[in-house]
């Protein structure tokens, strides 16, 4: 039951925030759009291509940071300069060691910024269509908000593939449906960089990365927590804001990488609501292990069979527990597959309970290992 009283509701804001999801009319917000890369010349011809495809009346740039100054990058950017107007680009040192290269990457990509508006993508990130700008966009014509959190979820490619684990892509569906039902309910803690935007000034106003420099990572997370509120932040889930990720060909560990990022910085976030999070991991447990339990001293009650006056008694019991362990999945499993329907992710169906029983096995896991704590990848 307590299963039920923490992830229906949030579920429940999800899915409904995916089908009220309006579609967006045509932008005229001066943006600029910040495409991060790390050795990914492939992936950002293809970002570079949907944006110059975008429908949208008003005035855009786009902001290549190349992180490491990567040759075949730095070719690519040579070769389509004059093909593609409004193309800047910049890069950070490879032998930045002092700072997080990509809080410095996006750091010198919005200083480099001509628009109030800046938005954040990667060259893993993969547009929906034409109507991503204005979709992402459409929030910043009320003066209050500062920054807007969009979805960004593994493509069908990564899914079916090998680059992404069945035990991964639960974390990963799972993190993101806690994170995005907070923001919905109005209290934001945490975005995905693949797919985010900000106002330039409020990014200034507090002093760009300033409070985390000390940390390797955090650029959408520990920033978020520290900036945004309910009453300055917008959820876009429209379907033409939803961006999908590809990881690179020579990247196998992209999405293991991206997981530990987070969960390094988990601490850090101020905003994170621990308690309930921590509930999610224990309360599968709880209900496995008490079920396990009733079973084996309703057994032992009967004399470890079913014969005698307590064969009735028993069956009725274990019966009791059966049906309320395939009650408690059914509905669960209902309003899982109605959000994963929604976000065109795919399902976890009968995998649920196996999905939550897993998680913090893994996490214990990756906390026995003591993942990386040095840049290694992008995220």
């Amino acid at each position: 039951m307590a299963l039920i009283v923490i992830y229906i509701p949030m579920l429940r804001r999800l899915y409904h925030a995916l089908s009220d999801s309006p579609a967006p009319e045509s932008g005229t917000l001066p943006v600029s759009v910040i495409v991060y890369t790390y050795a990914n010349s492939k992936g950002l011809e293809e970002v570079i291509k949907a944006l110059h495809e975008q429908h949208y009346d008003g005035s855009t740039e786009i902001i290549v940071v190349n992180d490491g100054k990567d040759n075949g990058v730095e070719d690519f950017l040579t070769t389509v300069e004059n093909t593609y107007p409004g193309l800047r680009r910049t890069f950070t040192p490879y032998d930045t060691r002092n700072i997080s290269r990509k809080k410095l990457a996006l750091t010198l990509g919005i200083k480099a910024a001509h628009n109030p508006i800046v938005l954040f993508l990667t060259s893993e990130s993969r547009l929906p269509g034409p109507c991503w700008l204005s979709s992402m966009t459409a929030p910043f014509h009320n003066r209050e908000i500062d920054l807007v959190l969009g979805y960004a979820g593994p493509g069908a490619s990564d899914t079916e593939s090998h680059r992404l684990s069945r035990g991964m892509r639960h974390d990963i569906l799972v993190g993101d449906m806690e994170w995005l039902s907070d923001a919905i309910d109005g209290k934001p803690w945490r975005g995905d960089g693949d797919n985010i935007g900000i106002r330039r000034s409020m990014f200034f106003n507090n002093m760009g990365f300033g409070n985390s420099l000390n940390l390797q990572y955090g650029d959408d997370d520990v920033f978020v927590s520290e900036v945004a509120t309910g009453s300055n932040t917008a959820v876009v889930l429209s379907p033409d804001s939803r961006v999908s990720t590809e990881a690179p060909d020579d990247t196998p560990g992209y999405y293991r990488i991206k997981r530990e990022r987070h969960r390094l910085m988990e601490g850090f976030c101020s905003k994170r609501p621990n308690t309930r999070i921590a509930a999610t991991y224990v309360l599968p447990w709880i209900w496995f292990l008490s079920t396990i339990a009733a079973s084996v001293c309703i057994l032992g009650m009967s004399g470890g069979a079913f014969s005698g006056t307590n064969t009735a008694f028993s069956c009725a019991v274990l019966g009791g527990i059966a049906i309320a362990g395939i009650a408690l999945w059914s509905i669960l499993g209902i309003a899982f597959n109605r959000v994963e329907m929604a976000l065109e992710q795919r399902h976890l169906r009968w995998s649920l309970p196996y999905a939550l029983l897993s998680r913090p096995i893994r996490r214990w896991s990756w906390h026995k290992r003591k993942a990386p704590r040095s840049w290694q990848q992008p995220c």
